[in-house]
């Protein structure tokens, strides 16, 4: 399972991608990203909205647009393709922004539709194998296709809900926050940090990803716990190594998150899988 920090998740290619039960860490990159379900439901976070996505479904998450992924299901698939805007610098055709979620009905009820879509997103699998994308022609040829089928269907309705007003520090709280989450950070040392009031960071954050600082933390030091947990860390061990320095606080939020104390999920996680 890859982990994604900050921005460096934007390499330009198409791949298939398998995800266990997690929660990724907020991200957001150069390229544009869109994102097939190939398999199972997931929930998604795609500028400050919450998705629920089913089999078959197209996210479409443009350039430096913070999303992540909630997996829920095990051995979750994703079709990954991501290309850089700026092959649409030399079209004759007005570029418009596409809807953010478009759904597998909504593909399949357009003729031959999702036969283009899988048909020229399998010749973009081939062309990333072993082959330099970023000076690939061909590559962006077909990207330009998929997105032009897409929007000229399923464009964008109504304003966006955020504006790019503070996103560039919001950018930078974020990757703070994902480089040093196993530090003893907390809302005000990240406020510190950033240079910015305690209720400005609360605010931001809460418009920007959609939950709480403290909430999205707790996340990626449970998800680390449980990375621990699984190569065979002991209780205290995955509470120091993902941040906490109480243990009764780490097993207060691990149960919060998780159902159930770190205690049962290696009794029935860990062990069952030895």
């Amino acid at each position: 399972m890859e982990i994604i920090h900050g921005n460096d998740y934007g390499e330009m290619g198409c791949r298939v991608m398998t995800h266990h039960p997690c929660v990724l860490p907020l991200q957001w990159h150069e390229n544009y990203e869109l994102c097939e379900l190939m398999n199972k439901p997931c929930r998604f976070l795609v500028d400050g909205q919450y998705i629920d996505a089913q089999k078959g479904d197209i996210l479409c998450i443009p350039e430096r647009d913070v999303h992540g992924y909630f997996v829920d299901a095990e051995e979750t698939k994703f079709r990954i393709i991501q290309f850089s805007t700026k092959i649409f610098l030399n079209t004759n055709f007005s570029i418009k922004p596409i809807k953010a979620h478009i759904t597998a009905g909504e593909i399949d009820a357009i003729a031959g539709l999702r036969e283009k879509i899988d048909h020229l997103t399998a010749i973009l699998e081939k062309e990333s194998r072993g082959s330099e994308i970023k000076n690939n022609p061909f590559f962006s040829m077909v990207c330009e296709s998929i997105y032009f089928l897409l929007m000229r269907h399923f464009p964008a309705e109504g304003d966006r809900k955020i504006s790019r007003f503070d996103r560039e520090l919001f950018f930078k709280v974020i990757e703070y926050v994902n480089n040093h989450y196993m530090e003893d950070v907390n809302i005000n040392s990240v406020a510190e940090q950033m240079c910015i009031s305690r209720n400005r960071l609360v605010r931001m954050f809460e418009l920007y990803s959609g939950r709480s600082l403290k909430y999205y933390i707790d996340e990626l030091r449970i998800a680390h716990a449980n990375r621990l947990l699984n190569q065979g860390s002991n209780v205290t061990e995955a509470a120091i190594g993902s941040g906490y320095q109480c243990i009764r606080t780490f097993n207060n939020v691990y149960k919060t998150h998780m159902g159930l104390t770190p205690s049962e999920y290696i009794k029935v996680h860990v062990k069952n899988k030895v």
